[in-house]
């Protein structure tokens, strides 16, 4: 989930979630509906947030990933 991995690197780079965001210019009401929603943040805001973390976006991308079944192999005979 987004929020989680955004919160383990904030803990990493020793920032608030609050600070961070106020560091991008982004509301913290954010913070909230990110916690109790699934919605993503737009591409732009990946890219900030990164940046302002001085991390690779495709770290906050790869938690947007959801598998919703049990990868199952097929065996065809």
């Amino acid at each position: 989930m987004f929020f989680d991995t955004l919160q383990a690197l904030c803990d990493e780079k020793g920032i608030a979630m609050s600070a961070l965001l106020d560091q991008v210019g982004m509301s913290r009401g954010n913070i909230a509906r990110w916690k109790a929603t699934d919605k993503p943040p737009k591409p732009a805001t990946l890219i900030k947030l990164a940046q302002a973390l001085g991390v690779d976006r495709k770290r906050l991308e790869l938690s947007l990933i959801h598998i919703s079944e049990p990868t199952r192999l097929l065996s065809i005979s």
